[in-house]
């Protein structure tokens, strides 16, 4: 009868376990396609093109290349041969300048850079009155096209500031 009753009570902890088991790998299921989601977004804000270099979105060569170059100007500047050069020093197989070249190319005629800028403006009340202030300013107005760059180099050092110092800002700073 112990022994009944010992098997009994190690069942009770095993199935326990395995249910905390399975709980954990429906939550991290979750984090997996919150990420994907994430991703994906990014991708079509930032980088539409990039899927038609890669179709999928986590190859290992784009993977490498984002870590060095995570949007489109970054790529062009790094141009085709650097491109490959980290390719080759990491040994990948079935990538070569042809990858490289269309990549670079893609980067080039890419409309995600000004996009991402442009919709800010139009959504966000803060960036639309900065906006309009480098528009209409008496001294130096910048034309809109001037204005959106200024404005995304801004969002840039608003976004890094975020990032290493882990701060948000306030609407109205």
């Amino acid at each position: 009868m112990k022994v009944d009753f010992l098997i009994l009570i190690f069942q009770q902890e095993f199935y326990a376990e395995i249910r905390n088991l399975s709980n954990l790998r429906f939550q991290t299921q979750e984090e997996i396609t919150k990420i994907k989601n994430r991703t994906a977004r990014w991708f079509s804000i930032y980088f539409p093109e990039y899927k038609d270099v890669y179709g999928n979105l986590d190859a290992v060569s784009g993977m490498m290349i984002l870590k060095e170059a995570p949007l489109p100007d970054d790529i062009v500047r790094l141009g085709a041969e650097g491109i490959n050069r980290i390719w080759r020093e990491a040994k990948l197989r079935g990538v070569g300048m042809k990858r490289a070249k269309t990549l670079v190319n893609k980067a080039e005629h890419s409309v995600g850079s000004h996009e991402a800028p442009v919709s800010l403006i139009g959504k966000n009340p803060e960036f639309k009155e900065i906006h309009n202030y480098y528009l209409t300013r008496e001294r130096n107005p910048l034309k809109k096209m001037q204005s959106v760059i200024t404005i995304a180099c801004k969002v840039i050092r608003v976004f890094y500031m975020m990032l290493t110092k882990g701060a948000f800002i306030e609407t109205g700073q």
